[in-house]
C-alpha cells in the first residue's frame, strides 16, 4: 500500500518536472545570451542580460527567460530590454 502512495505522489507532484523544464530553458536562455553579438563598442546587452538571469528573483527570471526562448533570435529584441 505504502509503495502506490508514493507513486501517486510522484505522478500527482508536477514540481520536479517544472523545474527540470525551468533548468532547460534557462540553459538555452544563458547559451543564447552569450552568442548573441554587440552591435557596438558600447552595446552590453549580453552582460546585462546575463546579470539579470543570474540575480533576478524566480518569477522575474522566468518571464525573462520565456521571453528570451521566444525572441533571442533577434538581437535588436534583445537590446531593447537592455
Amino acid at each position: 500500500m505504502e509503495s502506490i502512495d508514493l507513486v501517486a505522489s510522484f505522478f500527482s507532484d508536477q514540481s520536479s518536472l517544472n523545474s527540470v523544464s525551468t533548468e532547460v530553458d534557462e540553459l538555452y536562455a544563458d547559451r543564447v545570451i552569450e552568442e548573441d553579438q554587440a552591435q557596438d563598442k558600447d552595446d552590453h546587452t549580453k552582460v546585462v542580460l546575463s546579470s539579470f538571469l543570474r540575480f533576478l528573483p524566480i518569477e522575474g527570471k522566468a518571464t525573462l527567460v520565456e521571453f528570451i526562448a521566444n525572441n533571442g533570435d533577434k538581437h535588436e529584441t534583445l537590446y531593447a530590454l537592455y
